[in-house]
């Protein structure tokens, strides 16, 4: 485990000696910022592992998981009875930037057309979905990037 310079504590998930993720924590907040699972150590029970081991070194307090959640996430939170944290303001208000960028880049690229009629002002489906999963492999890459420096 390591301390990000801004504010995170980052610890490496590793199997059979290769990293197989990561958890980084908001020790001010007890709260979770982002848990990242490699895919090919998914559906393993790694990140229910890693989530349980923190919760229970960070007792009394009740650990909590940084909104927004994925659904899985969200389930992954019921099923261990962990607490939300909103973003605090300027997290928001960053991540509500990222998304109408992506949001933009979609509308202005997207080749599929609004079929079957659906919302105008929401873009396809099908490329959010598509763009979400490329941005959050490149804010995850470069994370996992500079973390590895740092070690």
């Amino acid at each position: 485990m390591f301390l990000n310079p801004r504010y995170l504590l980052t610890t490496f998930i590793r199997v059979e000696g290769q990293d197989a993720g990561f958890v980084a924590l908001d020790p001010a907040r007890r709260a979770i910022e982002v848990i990242y699972i490699n895919p090919e150590h998914r559906r393993r029970g790694l990140a229910a592992r890693a989530l349980r081991h923190i919760a229970d070194a960070a007792l009394p307090q009740r650990l909590a998981l940084k909104t927004p959640l994925s659904p899985g996430g969200d389930a992954l939170a019921d099923r261990l009875d962990l607490a939300r944290a909103d973003n605090l303001p300027h997290e928001q208000a960053k991540n509500e930037e990222a998304l109408r960028v992506i949001r933009d880049g979609i509308k202005a690229t997207c080749t599929h057309g609004k079929k079957g009629g659906g919302d105008p002002r929401k873009p396809c489906q099908r490329c959010y979905r598509k763009t979400l999963r490329r941005y959050a492999a490149m804010v995850i890459d470069k994370y996992v990037t500079e973390r590895k420096n740092l070690r």
